[in-house]
């Protein structure tokens, strides 16, 4: 075998997400982690507040600045969107009639197997395969399931669909 890897030695592959801008950039300046979190928490400091800091009578410590830009760190929230964690499965839905009769009977018959034959989401779908129109309701009726009992149903046609 040729090239930097030892005979019998396996290629290093690379997991996870590609690496951020600033942490390049870091590795480009040779800074440490500790280092590259250190600038990153300072930086996140708003520009008028660290140069009123920095142009003081005594100018904290990088380590100090660190630690008040622990403050400003941003948060990511997923923001507030009004659409129903499902209602893209209406997408499923958008095809010709005989496809999207067996997609509502297949996720009828799941919502029969795990809730059974009296509830309301069994019964939405059993009306969505009726009228096409009430498709909106039954996927109302998903949305409105508790998480874990929609992840059940959700799985288990994603697992039986394969």
């Amino acid at each position: 075998m040729t090239g930097d890897f030892r005979e019998g030695a396996r290629p290093k592959i690379v997991r996870g997400r590609p690496k951020a801008a600033h942490t390049l950039a870091a590795e480009a300046a040779g800074l440490s982690k500790h280092r590259t979190k250190t600038a990153l928490r300072v930086a996140s400091i708003p520009d008028t507040q660290f140069d009123q800091l920095v142009e003081g009578d005594q100018p904290p410590t990088v380590t100090a600045l660190a630690a008040i830009g622990l403050q400003y760190r941003p948060r990511h929230e997923a923001p507030m969107q009004d659409v129903a964690p499902v209602s893209n499965l209406g997408a499923l839905f958008r095809t010709a009639e005989p496809e999207r009769n067996a997609r509502l009977r297949e996720f009828r018959l799941a919502s029969l197997l795990l809730f059974g034959v009296g509830h309301t989401l069994t019964q939405a779908f059993a009306d969505a395969i009726a009228d096409p129109d009430a498709l909106a309701h039954a996927l109302t009726e998903l949305d409105g399931l508790p998480a874990i009992p929609r992840r059940r149903l959700l799985a288990t046609l994603a697992s039986v669909l394969r």
